[in-house]
Formats: structure tokens, sequence, C-alpha cells
């Protein structure tokens, strides 16, 4: 797994598309200090949900991560992002993100573990959980009085990523991709009338 943040990495990751990162980008420049955001703000191109841990980027790992990731067996989720949170990372620096009102979903958990699963069976170690969370902000200068309530932003992930990050500026380049298993239906209550 990954030890030294300056060396490229590997992991799993769903990116947003245009219309949820319009959603995120209105959020922030409508807000008073979301707006001051500035050079802070993660690029479009870098916002991600994580769906593994960040491995060594070497060829074997690569090989081993893409036999992994065509063996992935999983259902497509909907996530809706209704919180703007942020939390201290160091003395003057805080992390934003945009999260669901709910700090845990039992889909997505669903992915991370058909993801390790897949990992493991490769021979690499597996990862841990991950919350469901885009983050907006590594190090932003202001943090939140409070997590604040927003319009929800609703997200489909139908599509799993691998990628190794690294270079400065820090991007993503995508080394393949993978369609997730239909969503099931949702439950709607019809109406009684």
């Amino acid at each position: 797994r990954m030890r030294n943040r300056n060396e490229s990495r590997l992991l799993y990751p769903a990116h947003p598309g245009a219309a949820i990162n319009n959603g995120m980008d209105g959020l922030l420049a409508a807000h008073p200090v979301g707006s001051r955001l500035g050079r802070s703000a993660v690029p479009r191109t870098n916002r991600h949900q994580s769906l593994s841990d960040r491995y060594v980027d070497t060829p074997e790992i690569r090989g081993l991560m893409a036999r992994a990731g065509e063996n992935v067996r999983a259902q497509a989720l909907t996530l809706a992002f209704e919180r703007l949170c942020s939390g201290q990372r160091n003395p003057g620096s805080h992390l934003w993100l945009v999260r669901p009102a709910q700090r845990s979903s039992k889909p997505l958990d669903a992915v991370v573990h058909a993801i390790n699963a897949a990992l493991v069976a490769q021979g690499l170690p597996p990862g841990g959980g991950h919350s469901p969370h885009v983050t907006v902000s590594y190090s932003a200068a202001l943090a939140l009085p409070n997590d604040e309530p927003i319009v929800p932003i609703e997200w489909s992930i139908d599509t799993i990523e691998l990628v190794v990050g690294g270079g400065n500026p820090y991007r993503y380049e995508t080394l393949g991709s993978w369609r997730l298993a239909p969503e099931p239906p949702r439950l709607v209550q019809s109406s009684l009338f």
C-alpha cells in the first residue's frame, strides 16, 4: 500500500460527470465562504469518490489491479450529497467536502467490498472502508462553523476506474474503467389515493 505521498499511486475511484461537477461548482460559487476557496479548491477533473486504498505504482501492481478491476462484481449505486462540511487537517488548513446526511452507505460498502475481494484474489492486500463523500478542498484557509445542509446533489455511480495519481499539479490518468451491474430499482411508495 501507499506510504510516501510524493510517489505516484494507484487507486480505484468514481469520477463525477459534468452535471454533478456543475452542481458542486454552483454550490461553492454561491456560498459566502466557498466563493473564496480560490486555488485551494480541488480541480473538477480531480473530484472523486474513493473506492479503494492507494497502492504503490509499479508495472506489476498495475497489471494485478487491472485484472482485479475486470473481476469486480458489484451493482451501480446512487449517492445524494446533502451536507457541506469541513474539518481541520493541519493548523490553518481545512478539508471541505460534500457528503450525504448519513455517513455510511450499504451500496457503497458493497462496491468497496467487491473491489477488496478482487484485489485479494490477485494477491494484493485489501483496503479499508470508504465513507460517501467528495472532497472539494484539501487546504482551505477557512472552516465552516457547522455542517450545512445543501440542495441535494444526486450522483448515480455506474463505472469504476483504475487511475494513477501524481505529478505537479496533481492529476489522475485513467488506466482502465469497468461498468457496474445495473442498480436495483429504488423502492417508491405509491400514493394511497
